[in-house]
């Protein structure tokens, strides 16, 4: 439903740009999955003097933010580092982690490529999800072989002929008009 471009644009930028900037390119997850970014892999650390930890916000494709609370921190060293995990992946897209003003790390999230598997449904299956929609059976046509498609399109197209139906119609609407005219004539005479 989405463009690839810009997503794919922003990464090639990201990981271009990766060997003097903070801003590390992350691993993608799939839509719906819990994300957890590593603060210190984002060249940031849980620094008191840098600002609290609840100030963390996560800007997802559409723009909307949620502000998150970073892990309790792990033992690392000379300093302190922490995560931020995130679960609220509804839509494939960049999630970005952000720091007051300040870009922490942003995420792609992509939509799991086992969804474009393009295996034919059996038509039973098929039928029970169309039946689901509000589609009825009688509506479906399944066609077996790839000559008859375009009877069945020409047949879908144009539907049941009616004139027909209507000619018969008129013609039985004239004869008794016909036939009222001429009562109508002799009892005047």
């Amino acid at each position: 439903m989405k463009g690839i471009f810009i997503p794919l644009l922003y990464q090639t930028i990201l990981y271009a740009a990766s060997g003097g900037s903070t801003l590390v390119a992350s691993p993608s997850s799939l839509v719906g999955e819990r994300v957890d970014v590593s603060l210190s892999k984002a060249g940031r650390t849980l620094n008191p003097a840098s600002g609290s930890p609840t100030a963390l916000r996560v800007l997802d494709p559409a723009g909307e933010e949620t502000l998150v609370q970073p892990n309790s921190p792990r033992e690392g060293g000379r300093s302190m580092s922490a995560s931020v995990s995130f679960g609220n992946t509804s839509e494939p897209g960049i999630y970005t982690v952000v720091r007051a003003r300040d870009t922490v790390a942003a995420v792609p999230v992509n939509v799991d490529p086992a969804e474009s598997i393009a295996e034919l449904c059996p038509p039973a299956e098929f039928v029970t999800m169309a039946g689901k929609h509000g589609i009825e059976k009688n509506q479906i046509v399944f066609v077996k072989s790839p000559e008859s498609i375009s009877t069945v399109v020409l047949q879908s197209r144009f539907g049941v002929e009616l004139w027909k139906y209507f000619l018969l119609g008129a013609l039985i609407f004239a004869l008794m008009e016909m036939a009222l005219g001429r009562e109508s004539k002799d009892e005047g005479v």
